[in-house]
């Protein structure tokens, strides 16, 4: 299973490489204390409920919070990119 992960990822990695797509490794605590959160699942899922709180549903079980967990560092990033275009 892990391997296969490994795998993929390197693949990904690769496809990435091969198109110039540049890729950005960040740590969650990076990210998470940028937004204000803490390494509680649950948390990152209330804060993904509240900001898109028309998705809600997507976010409704205690193991969604993968999936928050995912828009939000989606969120923090473009958040991030945005700012350092002002600057």
């Amino acid at each position: 299973s892990m391997f296969r992960f490994g795998q993929s990822y390197g693949t990904l990695l690769g496809i990435l490489g091969a198109l110039a797509i540049p890729v950005r490794h960040v740590t969650p605590s990076k990210w998470k204390a940028a937004l204000g959160l803490n390494s509680e699942a649950e948390v990152s899922r209330a804060r993904a409920v509240e900001t898109w709180p028309e998705m809600a549903d997507k976010f409704s079980r205690k193991k969604d919070h993968n999936r928050g967990e995912a828009l939000l560092l989606g969120h923090w990033y473009l958040t991030r990119a945005q700012t350092r275009a002002v600057a």
